[in-house]
């Protein structure tokens, strides 16, 4: 496994986040509207640079209409695609 390349998991749930919003075609302010947070905090999760609470995970998925199973489910798809590229996570 090659260490010089990293992720960090807060990027990985952002990466998945900011993917199932734009799936769905929901603006940022939509989300961070129901959120209750600025566009800028809903930035800084879909980034990574924010990490996401199990709270905030359950309100994305009632915003997205989707379970919570399936952000995980999706987020360690993400996962062992990276590992198998020798990123590490």
């Amino acid at each position: 496994m090659r260490t010089d390349l990293h992720v960090t998991l807060p990027a990985i749930i952002g990466h998945v986040l900011k993917e199932i919003r734009s799936e769905k075609k929901i603006s940022q302010k939509y989300v961070a509207d129901k959120l209750e947070i600025s566009v800028s905090g809903l930035s800084k999760i879909e980034n990574g640079v924010t990490a996401l609470s199990v709270e905030q995970l359950f309100l994305f998925s009632n915003i997205y209409e989707i379970s919570t199973l399936e952000i995980i489910s999706k987020i360690e798809t993400l996962v062992a695609k990276l590992n198998q590229s020798e990123i590490a996570v």
